[in-house]
């Protein structure tokens, strides 16, 4: 059965197959693997469509704003082999809960794909012996519609509405813990003092009414529309 391999074991035989991270941690490094998930890459859930009665109408007037879609929840089914399996869901519990926002990374030798989540709560714990639990850990990604980004060194992009005099605001995530918030139009900067020659950076918002240019240092990765 699973849990009876080594941590050793469970580690090398995880980064073989998939690398997951939270806050730049190899959670396998820790005796943890990812047995299951859901919500990774689920398509989200639109938003109720705004309403409003005319009486001169028949039936409802819709207020068109566009599709606007739900948070992300993603749930994690972790299952821990240590010499003290409890201590260890303390851990990660602790490493999840050290900066605002828990970055989460799932990498393989051709793809990165990344999360910044918040912590929701531990939906359920299953006892083996004290060297071996399963735990399930529920996540929420706040601002699913995004861009995500490699940069190089220090960045800077410029963002401007596609119509109109008024940018939707932006939420820049820097990859060090560094949130840039409610950002209009305008030229946006970030300086790394962390010594990483890399990070990935995520650009959130309603992304299908800003034009985002200027890139400096930055190279596209992939998107999330819905």
């Amino acid at each position: 059965m699973i849990w009876l391999l080594s941590a050793g074991m469970a580690a090398r035989h995880t980064i073989k197959i998939m690398t997951y991270k939270i806050n730049g941690t190899d959670i396998s490094t820790l005796g943890v693997v990812v047995t299951d998930y859901s919500g990774l890459f689920d398509a989200l859930e639109a938003k109720s469509v705004k309403t409003y009665e005319v009486a001169s109408q028949h039936g409802v007037m819709v207020k068109n704003d566009g599709i606007r879609y739900k948070e992300r929840i993603i749930n994690l089914e972790l299952l821990i082999l240590a010499e003290n399996a409890a201590q260890v869901i303390s851990n990660i519990e602790t490493l999840m809960l050290a900066h605002s926002r828990i970055r989460l990374e799932r990498i393989n030798e051709f793809d990165v794909k990344v999360w910044d989540c918040v912590y929701d709560k531990e939906s359920s714990r299953e006892y083996y012996h004290e060297n071996a639990e399963r735990v399930n850990i529920v996540l929420i990604e706040p601002a699913p519609i995004k861009k995500v980004y490699k940069s190089t060194g220090n960045f800077s992009l410029t963002s401007a509405p596609k119509s109109g005099t008024t940018q939707q605001p932006l939420l820049i995530s820097c990859g060090d813990y560094t949130l840039l918030e409610n950002k209009r139009a305008g030229t946006h900067t970030h300086t790394y003092i962390d010594g990483y020659d890399s990070h990935y950076v995520i650009v959130s918002g309603v992304l299908d009414e800003v034009t985002l240019s200027g890139l400096t240092n930055l190279t596209l990765l992939y998107s999330v529309e819905k």
